[in-house]
């Protein structure tokens, strides 16, 4: 009785007054199922066999009169080919289709019929109520969670059987939708036969064969198996085109692997925190996606949607050519497609759920980080596996039904959801660039995909124009961990564009070469002296710090050299700090990047040279820190000063009011509070024109000014329970760097309406004691023998008031540490000190600080405060005989600055400096950025662009 050869067949259950009573026996056959199905091209829903739905309908006339379905029902069976362990998974729902209805008595039957028996077992019950028409779906027990439709013991000629079940009293008609139903067998391997071709078929109805000249033919010839396996081909293809995949980046699943996961297990690192959880997900078919691990590690639920780890198989794949790697890796994706959407939109409806991971779970579905990352995990997926295919010559083995579900869901999901998110704009930089890229690639390899070619223009023009790239170099969001490498996030494009035609590349892969080396010139320009980047923003913690070698982005990676090795700055920069050292000085020494907002000060490239870095960024957006004027300084290759970093992750750190706010970093605070820089703002995705601030990279000294014209509020070191705002101050600090004499000069000027306590914060790195640093009235100091130290002398018109914390964390108040691992507690965090110097003040005052590095001995005879008029200052004296003269204030409130050998004079309009055989270097006010070519290497112009 089986149609057409199939293991699946059809009957109606008579009525016989009693629906329930009927045995196998009295069944009949159909053979004009189509009469009883809808047809009508809706595809979103299916219920199973090669149809979107089954849909019944009873006493069709408004008069009444019973059908012959009324008090009958529809049994669609298979019958088991082979003895085995079989289960069902996917989901089931129903609803009521025709307007005013009334269902009542109806049943959804899941049963077994033994061989040589005459009525099912039923395993699965459902009574189907309904007085109105409803267009949403009500959701049915989900197969996995009854646990008598899993492993079930059939034999050879069983059969599985579902039934719909009319009644007497229905008036109209109920709808049955297929949520991916399948039949698991043999131990989570699908069991294919003509059922399959329903997920083939569905996906080629929504493409258009003509953009597939091999396809057309057999599309209309209904040869759907051939037509997909061509479709497969095809795409083998488009990845044949694309540079061979040389990296992926799994995040929290390094621990994973393919022999675990083959087995149904997944290893996840902990988010922001220690530790690993090895847990069984089930195999693919029959996948737990939204288990929690027995030891209770919930984040699970929302990374494991990622699917990173999945691409664990497809390495597996390609390195040993291991089929079981391949299908594994097909089978989870196709498994997510079908089952997860629903079930997690299913589960959001349980607050308990919603709320888990501090309610981050919706990340899940709604965050483009997450589409970004699964657009990733596919592609570079089936890069591998497609490679190691066309090796073998093994591509016909790639399951086609696989690949159409698979499809279906970047075609209906996936891809427009991300489609939808760039067209939305805003968002975090680095996910709408994330983003960007991962769809871009989507469109160049599924190139057959309706939309793929809108998908690809918005993806460029997002990255283009939209997503938070200046015009320097630098970018919209003020962090250096997830963007330290953003230039990887232009990758996508150079290397999925070349699978276009020459036609479709034209000038953007130039466009996006420039902002690549603009990238890398900004990230290798502002290298510290150990070949490391500051910290900023977000971005870390203190941990790389105690590496001999550094890591840089460009360099230290390896892959990204390959691109870069051209651009000058980035080969001096691997030259001088992880090299041989062979290659000239750069043409300049101190630069800034002035859409930004950062500046590097140096008095030379040696490892030994002073170095301060200073952030005078804008308001930006996504991760980043309350730390405008912060500045950190080293020299004699030693960090001195540092800004203390922060772990954001760590849900149970304690650090991170601490860490996010302005107290963790060298600047200012008003009242107790930090910077609350985007207070009140909503600023663009770029900015079109550089800050106009001062700046010198001279011969004799280097300069800077920041200017933080923003609110102060939240987080209060002082008292964690203050709130408020203040929004009456500005910050203005000015950096003077003596090359030759190796010391700073900072000058930070505070004007207010109202009368504040302002307190000036250093923070100090963690390798020295609480013991060796003596704070008093005439400043700070380190003293830790045989090292390179600090002093830090101070002038004021107020009276300074001094303290010093180390490690301390009481009422609700932490300070003095540092963002670094201590295998010693455990903690995410160093003990380190802290100074405050506060004094209070209204109007304009200013503190001079002159900090001064040194082996041994400090360099200095004498340093006292000075006066002209109303100019005030500082004179020093060198034990060698140098002097110099620093005076701040007088007209125009300007600087001077007087050396044995040079002078230097800051202006309103610049200003200059002027060394003693009359060499004048201008200080300048950018008018914009770029980079030119001189004398082999290059320098920035800081002249408005052409």
């Amino acid at each position: 009785m089986e149609m057409n050869g199939s293991r699946w067949s059809y009957y109606l259950i008579p009525s016989n007054g009693n629906a329930n009573a009927s045995a196998y026996d009295t069944w009949q056959p159909l053979t004009g199922f189509s009469k009883i199905l809808v047809e009508d091209g809706f595809q979103r829903h299916r219920f199973m066999v090669t149809d979107d739905r089954v849909a019944l309908t009873w006493n069709k006339n408004e008069i009444h009169p019973p059908s012959d379905l009324a008090n009958a029902g529809l049994a669609v069976v298979f019958t088991v080919p082979a003895s085995g362990t079989w289960s069902l998974a996917g989901e089931l729902a129903w609803r009521s289709v025709l307007p005013s209805p009334l269902t009542k008595g109806a049943k959804i039957e899941i049963g077994v019929l033994r061989a040589g028996e005459t009525t099912p077992r039923i395993l699965f019950n459902c009574s189907l109520q309904a007085s109105d028409r409803f267009e949403t779906p009500e959701q049915l027990e989900g197969f996995r969670e009854n646990s008598t439709l899993q492993n079930l013991r059939l034999e050879a000629g069983d059969r599985l059987v579902w039934i719909w079940r009319s009644a007497s009293q229905n008036y109209r008609g109920i709808e049955g939708l297929d949520g991916a139903m399948r039949l698991v067998h043999k131990e989570g391997e699908p069991f294919t036969d003509a059922r399959e071709s329903a997920s083939i078929q569905r996906l080629l109805k929504e493409l258009d064969p003509k953009l597939i000249p091999d396809l057309q033919p057999l599309f209309h010839e209904k040869r759907y198996s051939e037509a997909m396996s061509v479709l497969v081909k095809h795409i083998g293809q488009r990845f044949a085109a694309l540079p061979p995949e040389e990296k992926f980046d799994y995040w929290l699943f390094n621990g994973a692997t393919a022999n675990e996961l083959l087995e149904g297990n997944l290893t996840i690192s902990h988010y922001g925190q220690k530790g690993r959880t090895t847990y069984r997900i089930g195999t693919p078919g029959s996948t737990e996606w939204f288990t929690i691990p027995p030891d209770g590690y919930a984040t699970a639920v929302r990374d494991i949607s990622t699917l990173q780890w999945s691409t664990k198989l497809a390495e597996a794949y390609a390195k040993t050519g291991d089929s079981q790697a391949r299908d594994a890796f097909l089978g989870y994706w196709r498994d997510f497609a079908e089952n997860w959407r629903s079930g997690f939109q299913e589960r959001m409806k349980n607050p308990e759920f919603k709320s888990l991971v501090n309610g981050t779970i919706g990340w899940a579905s709604g965050s483009r980080l997450y589409n970004a990352w699964r657009l990733d995990s596919l592609t570079s997926g089936l890069a591998m596996i497609f490679a190691r295919a066309r090796q073998d010559e093994t591509i016909d083995q790639i399951d086609p039904a696989a690949m159409a579900s698979i499809l279906s869901h970047v075609l209906n999901w996936e891809a427009p959801r991300s489609f939808e998110f760039l067209k939305k704009g805003g968002g975090v930089p680095n996910q709408q660039q994330h983003l960007a890229g991962g769809l871009f690639t989507t469109g160049v390899v599924f190139d057959f995909l309706p939309g793929a070619s809108a998908w690809r223009q918005s993806a460029l023009d997002t990255i283009l124009e939209k997503s938070g790239f200046l015009p320097d170099g630098t970018d919209i969001e003020q962090s250096l961990n997830y963007n330290k490498h953003l230039e990887e996030k232009l990758e996508p494009f150079l290397t999925a564009s070349s699978a276009l035609p020459e036609s479709d590349q034209g000038p953007v892969r130039n466009r996006l070469n420039d902002m690549n080396k603009a990238r890398y010139s900004f990230l290798h320009g502002i290298v510290m002296p150990n070949g490391a980047q500051p910290i900023i923003g977000k971005n870390n913690t203190w941990r790389d710090f105690g590496k001999d070698t550094q890591q840089l982005p460009g360099i230290t990676d390896g892959e990204a050299w390959k691109r870069m090795g051209q651009n000058s700055i980035s080969a001096f920069v691997k030259d001088r700090f992880y090299g041989p050292a062979e290659l000239p000085d750069p043409a300049f020494r101190s630069i800034i990047f002035p859409y930004g907002g950062y500046v590097a000060l140096r008095s030379g490239w040696d490892r030994d040279a002073l170095y301060a870095f200073m952030k005078i960024s804008r308001p930006g957006r996504g991760h980043m820190g309350e730390e405008n004027n912060a500045a950190v300084f080293s020299a004699y290759g030693r960090n001195l000063l540092v800004n203390s970093g922060r772990n954001d992750y760590n849900p149970d750190t304690f650090l991170k009011q601490y860490g996010r706010s302005s107290i963790g970093q060298n600047t200012i605070a008003v009242d107790g509070f930090g910077q609350s820089l985007m207070d009140g703002s909503n600023p663009p995705m770029t900015y079109d024109s550089p800050m106009r601030l001062r700046f010198l990279d001279g011969k004799a000294f280097s300069f800077a000014e920041g200017r933080y014209e923003g609110a102060y509020g939240g987080w209060n070191f002082q008292n964690p329970e203050a709130k408020g705002v203040i929004r009456d101050v500005n910050h203005t600090r000015q950096i003077l760097q003596l090359h030759e004499e190796k010391i700073w000069i900072v000058t930070d000027i505070v004007e207010s309406s109202s009368e504040h306590t302002f307190t000036q914060i250093w923070n100090f790195p963690p390798d020295i004691s609480a013991s060796q640093i003596e704070v008093d009235g005439q400043g700070i100091r380190t003293t830790q023998p045989g090292a390179v130290n600090i002093d830090l002398h101070q002038f004021s018109d107020h009276s300074l008031t001094q303290s010093k914390f180390y490690g301390s964390s009481e009422n609700g108040i932490t300070l003095g540490w540092v963002a670094m691992d201590d295998p010693k507690t455990d903690f995410d965090a160093t003990p380190a000190v802290d100074t405050h110097s506060s004094w209070r003040s209204k109007g304009r005052s200013v503190l001079v600080t002159v900090i001064v590095p040194h082996r041994g001995e400090s360099p200095l005879a004498s340093i006292k405060p000075t006066r002209d008029g109303e100019a005030k200052g500082v004179e020093i004296q060198w034990h060698d005989g140098s002097t110099a003269t620093y005076l701040h204030g007088g007209r125009d409130g300007e600087a001077y600055l007087k050396t044995d050998k040079a002078t230097f004079f800051l202006q309103p309009d610049g200003g200059y400096e002027e060394t003693s055989e009359g060499m004048r270097t201008q200080v300048v006010i950018p008018e914009g950025f770029r980079w030119v070519s001189s004398g082999g290497t290059e320098t920035p112009d800081y002249r408005k662009s052409e």
